[in-house]
């Protein structure tokens, strides 16, 4: 029964892109609406599950669906918006950005922090490597809001090892974990930096 479950979240989110891309292609709101729909409770049903004899595989190619599904469903936002020229105001769009990237972000990590075989710095250094994942997606869509919810799964994985893990490692390993992280940090840096710089350009290049 529990593996049914954490299989039908998978189900539902798998779903939710059908819906997503007959909405998108006809560009039909009560299939976009289902899809939402269906998204929403697969995605509460996920965040709320607590079973714990479920198999790593399992899990991950659920909450892998449901994470695909909020990814596409931001992709397919901004395409109907501009296709039908919908009108929203920018305080709205602004919520709904924050939700439907926020969302992918937060389910990340409790996929990560529900996996057994992962623990102590792992999983730390599991949250880092997902919010560089995260970082190269904004990276990739040019969607301000990713790159925030990076940072701030940058910012949970720190706050997890200065609190916890700084005071559990010993010699060594404690010194490894501040230099992954600060590696981390400047990989961050850097990537911004330069998608930065290649930004104002193409600027300049549109404006002359």
């Amino acid at each position: 029964m529990v593996a049914d479950g954490i299989w039908g979240i998978g189900g539902l989110a798998i779903v939710g892109l059908v819906f997503m891309a007959y909405g998108v292609a006809f560009c039909t709101r009560t299939a976009l609406v289902i899809s939402l729909i269906t998204g929403v409770f697969a995605t509460g049903s996920a965040m709320l599950d607590q079973a714990q004899e479920v198999s790593i595989e399992a899990r991950c190619l659920s909450y892998g669906a449901l994470i695909v599904y909020w990814l596409c469903w931001e992709r397919a936002m901004l395409y109907v918006l501009v296709r039908t020229g919908v009108q929203v105001e920018a305080g709205h769009r602004k919520f709904l950005e924050a939700i439907v990237t926020g969302t992918p972000a937060v389910l990340g990590i409790i996929c990560l922090t529900r996996i057994d075989l992962i623990h102590d710095f792992y999983l730390t250094i599991s949250w880092t490597v997902w919010a560089l994942a995260f970082f190269g997606w904004a990276l990739v869509t040019g969607q301000s809001w990713f790159r925030y919810m990076a940072l701030g799964i940058i910012g949970v994985a720190l706050s997890r090892a200065f609190l916890v893990d700084v005071w559990s490692l010993q010699g060594l390993y404690r010194v490894g974990a501040m230099m992954f992280l600060g590696i981390a940090l400047l990989t961050v840096a850097y990537g911004y930096t330069r998608w930065r710089a290649t930004q104002v350009k193409k600027e300049g290049e549109s404006s002359d």
